[in-house]
């Protein structure tokens, strides 16, 4: 009698080499994983700065008569009394409201303000513009740099 061996099924080292194959994939999508976490994790930051920047524009862009105050603002304290004790309670809350923007956006230096304003002329102008530049740096090494140009106001 001739009795054919015929095993339906995987060897044991059949069975070793699929698991090998399938954890080198699984390596690779988690690698993907990890590389998309952090791109997005620096994109949330970057939005975050840009955020926070752009309400601080347009504090100042509310409030243009008064532009040179927020040259290089101190946000610890008032770098000069004001003659007008209603200015002086405005700039105090805006440097609070500041502190705190910057503080949820994790800005690096929570002393100064991150703004800067300079005198500007384009095109043959006499510098009748005040270039506004906001630099920004967050966690992960993110920098934001955010210009807003203002046409000086006629006194």
């Amino acid at each position: 009698m001739n009795i054919k061996d015929t095993r339906d099924g995987f060897t044991l080292m059949e069975a070793v080499v699929s698991i090998a194959i399938v954890s080198i994939g699984f390596v690779g999508i988690y690698s993907v994983f990890v590389v998309a976490e952090k791109s997005l994790g620096k994109t949330f930051e970057k939005n975050r700065l840009i955020l926070t920047a752009s309400s601080m524009v347009e504090d100042i862009a509310s409030d243009q008569i008064n532009i040179e105050d927020y040259k290089e603002m101190n946000l610890e304290r008032a770098d000069y009394l004001y003659d007008n004790i209603e200015k002086e309670r405005k700039q105090n809350h805006i440097r609070s409201k500041w502190k705190k923007r910057l503080d949820r956006s994790k800005h690096k230096n929570l002393v100064k303000a991150p703004t800067k304003l300079q005198d500007t002329s384009i095109d043959g102008d006499t510098g009748q513009q005040n270039l506004l530049t906001i630099e920004m740096e967050g966690k992960q090494g993110v920098n934001v740099t955010f210009h807003r140009l203002f046409r000086k106001l006629q006194e």
